[in-house]
């Protein structure tokens, strides 16, 4: 987890290998949103809230 200096952001960065099958994971959360097939959000915290 990093921090922004001087706010209460907090940034989580997920990595992983190119062209591994969780690369391919990734990228489609990255395209959906984490949408589920259904349609329906997420569940959890949204994109933008605060704990």
């Amino acid at each position: 987890m990093r921090t922004v200096p001087g706010s209460d952001i907090r940034l989580i960065v997920y990595t992983v290998a190119a062209g591994s099958a969780d690369a391919e994971k990734l990228e489609f959360l990255r395209i959906t949103n984490g949408v589920r097939v259904d349609g329906s959000p997420p569940s959890g915290p949204g994109r933008f809230s605060r704990p």
